[in-house]
């Protein structure tokens, strides 16, 4: 077994796992990077339900942001659930689309 089919199939125990216990669906977080990246296709690979979460720390560079409202919008085309969180101030988060940037 090649190491993209191992991190599939332990993903998948995962959610079953999720599933069970939590009664929710696994969540993949986004930052943005590669990582992230990489770890959102396998999961998607997987073919689980998942639901995906950015935090938006107000110091991300500015093709980062751009890259994530992207990956956001073809999410929301899919029909998959994410959010893109912004938390500051004592503040409750509030998703992405609320946020007003100047860029």
């Amino acid at each position: 077994m090649d190491l993209e089919q191992k991190a599939i199939e332990r993903i998948r125990m995962s959610s079953e796992m999720s599933i069970q216990l939590y009664e929710q669906p696994l969540v993949v977080t986004a930052s943005g990077g590669k990582g992230s990246t990489v770890c959102r296709e396998l999961v998607k690979r997987a073919g689980i339900p998942y639901e995906v979460i950015h935090n938006y720390t107000t110091v991300d560079a500015t093709e980062t942001v751009y890259y994530v409202q992207e990956t956001f919008r073809r999410l929301e085309e899919q029909k998959l659930k994410g959010d893109c969180l912004l938390q500051s101030e004592g503040k409750e988060a509030c998703k992405f689309s609320e946020i007003e940037m100047d860029l």
